[in-house]
This record gives C-alpha cells, structure tokens and sequence, in this order.
C-alpha cells in the first residue's frame, strides 16, 4: 500500500499491516472475547470499502472495516470496525464515544445503501487501538455520556455500545513478544508502542530478535521488515542512522543486511543530495530561491538512481522544469519513503 498525500506514518504501518485479513485475524482472534470468536469464522474475514472518520481527524485516526460470516447463521455476517488512536498524547476527550457513534452510523448508512432488500443490520464489533502516551481516560460504554439517574425511566431513550480496546501505552513488551499472533502483528505493535523513542527500541531489539527472524523467513518478510524500518526512520526521536544500521544488523544477522542497506542507502543519499541543495542556495545571493530549486532537482535525481527508478522522458522534463519549491520538496521527501515512483508524483 503505497503512501498517499496527508497520509502519516501511523496510518501507513496500521493500514499496511492490519488491511491484511491474516493479519487482523491473528490480532483479533486475541483480543476479542473467546465467546465472540467462537461466533464468527475469522478465516473468512474480509476488507471492506470505505473510510469513515472525519476528514479533520484524520492526522490523528486510521479506519479499516471488515466483515466475517457468522457460524451458527447461514449467509449471515457481522461487521468489525477498527479504529486506530494514533496521538502521541491521549486528548481527554470526552466524547470520543460520540465521534464512534457517528462512524458506526456511517457504517451502517452504507450497508443500508449496498444492500437496498436488507431488513436488518449487521452487528458491528468497535476495536479501538491506541499508542498514546497518556493514559487511555475514555468510558466503557456510551451510555456513560448521558446523565442518568439509577433505574431512570429515560434510560430506554439511551443508545449505547461497548467497544474492545488495544492499549499498547498500557501493555508491557513481554506481553506483547509472547503473544499467540503471527510475528508482523507482534512487530507492528512493538514499533507502535516504541518507535518514538528511538533510543529504547534500539535497546530491547536482542529481546526481539526470534521475533524480528521469524518475520524476515516469512514469504514477505523482507518487505513488511522494510515496512517498519522507514516507519522507525520516520517517527524515532534521537537516533541516528549508522547506529541504527549497526544495531539492527548485529541482532538481526544477514537477512536484514539488504533491508537496513538499502533503505539506509537511500536516507544518506537523500541528506548529501538536500545538503548540496541547501549549499547552492546559499551561494546564490540574488537567485536563492533559482539555487534552492536547482539543489532539490538534483536530490531528486539523486534518490531517483539510489533507488533503481527509469524515468520516462515526460516524467524527467516534468521534474526538471519545475520551479515551485514546496513541489520539489514534497517530491524529494516522498522519493525517500515512497514503494515505487508513481507514488512520488501522486
């Protein structure tokens, strides 16, 4: 999946690796209620269209919908929503519950629209993942937003739901490293808890090694490992990229040599490449912003051979004529990440 305009890195590594319904299965087959698995049949779970949190949200949450037949009805499925909490900080809101609401309505108003002769709806399981640092403050249940007295007559005019919750902020890495789910699922959410402090990741990687191998011996563990170093190199405070590299390789062994080269080829080149740029610019007294547009075509090049791409002769004039700094930039930073070079004029 490749990244798109205003999509973060959070929202990259959830989709990436939990839109994979192998992936979501292993994870909730753990975190749902044993009574609620045994109801659905997880190996049909399926990725369903659609985004439905707010636009302006979206920097700071991550949806994917599912849906899986249910074992004792005959043509029958439920739904299953993910919600992925992706702040830094948890921002006490108190009516987190009430933007979940609307989401499920949303759900719902589109079921409704793709299947017009219905005349029920499909149950919906809300999981909220969160990675925040803060401790996670919400209530368990929406009907908590309302005030009610005990035994109220009122209490019948009250929607409300429940909803699983993944707390990484609250979960140890023990817990996390002997869980029973495929080893992608460990990883991602031990760089969603530990990723931003660079240095602590670093650290705990020799505890993580038969997990880090298992996933690298998998049929795409070289991509999903690639997956997790650009979201590391993205989101790490205080690290630097040689001792990332020595790190991850010592632990790791060979197999994760070509991912960390390749990917640490790219970020040097890319520096050297912006460095130049940055140095142009400055000799240029009275054309700053002619140098500065000069630098970033060159970055761009550069990264464009660090990582193997042909371009066309329209996608090389297009580049080459482009004057609009912010353009150039935007292109520069999402050649060093991107999966392939359409992604980087997208």
């Amino acid at each position: 999946m490749g990244q798109t305009l205003g999509q973060t890195p959070h929202d990259r590594l959830f989709k990436e690796v939990f839109s994979n319904p192998a992936n979501a299965a292993s994870e909730l087959q753990f975190l749902l209620p044993k009574a609620v698995v045994s109801r659905l049949d997880l190996s049909s779970l399926t990725l369903q269209p659609g985004e439905f949190i707010d636009k302006a949200l979206r920097a700071r949450q991550s949806d994917l919908l599912f849906s899986a037949k249910l074992k004792r009805f005959k043509n029958r499925r439920a739904l299953v929503y993910l919600l992925y909490e992706h702040l830094s900080s948890h921002p006490r809101d108190p009516f987190f519950l009430l933007r979940m609401f609307v989401y499920l309505g949303r759900v719902w108003e589109q079921f409704v629209k793709q299947n017009p002769t219905a005349k029920q709806l499909p149950v919906i399981i809300p999981v909220v993942m969160y990675h925040g640092a803060g401790r996670w403050r919400v209530s368990e249940r929406f009907s908590s937003l309302f005030e009610l007295e005990a035994n109220s007559c009122m209490a019948k005019y009250v929607p409300d739901f429940g909803y699983e919750l993944e707390n990484l902020q609250a979960t140890q890495e023990q817990e996390l490293r002997e869980r029973a789910v495929l080893s992608h699922v460990k990883a991602a959410l031990w760089f969603f808890k530990s990723a931003r402090n660079g240095h602590r990741l670093l650290q705990h990687m020799q505890e993580w090694q038969e997990v880090m191998q298992e996933l690298l011996a998998s049929p795409t563990g070289m991509d999903a490992f690639m997956t997790l170093m650009r979201y590391y190199m993205t989101v790490a405070q205080g690290t630097k990229l040689q001792q990332v590299q020595k790190q991850f390789v010592e632990v790791l062994g060979p197999q994760s040599k070509e991912g960390v080269m390749t990917l640490a080829e790219v970020l040097r080149r890319e520096g050297e490449a912006r460095g130049e740029a940055r140095g142009e610019a400055r000799g240029e007294a009275r054309g700053e912003a002619k140098g500065k547009a000069k630098g970033e075509v060159r970055a761009l090049f550069t990264l464009f051979d660090a990582r193997g791409w042909k371009l066309t002769k329209a996608q090389q004039k297009r580049v080459q004529t482009c004057t609009d700094l912010s353009i150039l930039e935007q292109w520069v930073r999402k050649a060093a990440v991107a999966s392939c070079l359409r992604e980087v004029f997208k």
